[in-house]
């Protein structure tokens, strides 16, 4: 059931022809995780650098999104802290759970994410901001704590 089931998902049909052309796909998206995973890879070292241990700063998560703004903006760090957010906030009504991780400045303010930037094809002007580590969480949420009473107080 489940190989049949798999089957028709991808509708193969088993030829010669189409099983090459099914093997390029996968060796494409094979290269493709392994790029990606080397890109992750390389940026949990730096930020390994910036806090000085040697621990996943992104706690495995699968996907990292970078935020990054224009530092020549005034506002670039409120700007791009309300992407930050906005993220947390759609992962969260999507049932994935996310990490704000905050040492993207320094490390795209040295010289090895400069020159991130210009291989990725990016301005040097971008600066980090910080970056949101995604991914399924491992158990439930923690239901949040009272309110403090009078904490808020309307005027």
């Amino acid at each position: 059931k489940g190989v049949s089931a798999m089957a028709e998902r991808l509708q193969v049909n088993p030829t010669r022809m189409e099983l090459t052309r099914l093997k390029k796909k996968l060796t494409t998206a094979t290269r493709g995780h392994k790029l990606l995973k080397d890109k992750r890879d390389e940026l949990m070292r730096l930020n390994e650098e910036v806090m000085g241990t040697q621990s996943d700063p992104y706690y495995g998560a699968p996907v990292i999104v970078l935020v990054l703004a224009d530092g020549t903006i005034p506002t670039y760090i409120e700007d791009g802290s309300c992407v930050l957010e906005n993220l947390m906030l759609a992962a969260h009504a999507v049932g994935l759970g996310s990490v704000w991780v905050n040492r993207e400045r320094q490390i795209f303010d040295s010289e090895r994410g400069k020159q991130l930037l210009r291989e990725w094809n990016l301005p040097t002007t971008l600066r980090g901001v910080g970056a949101i580590a995604l991914g399924y969480p491992q158990g439930e949420a923690p239901q949040p704590k009272e309110r403090k009473k009078d904490y808020i107080v309307h005027i």
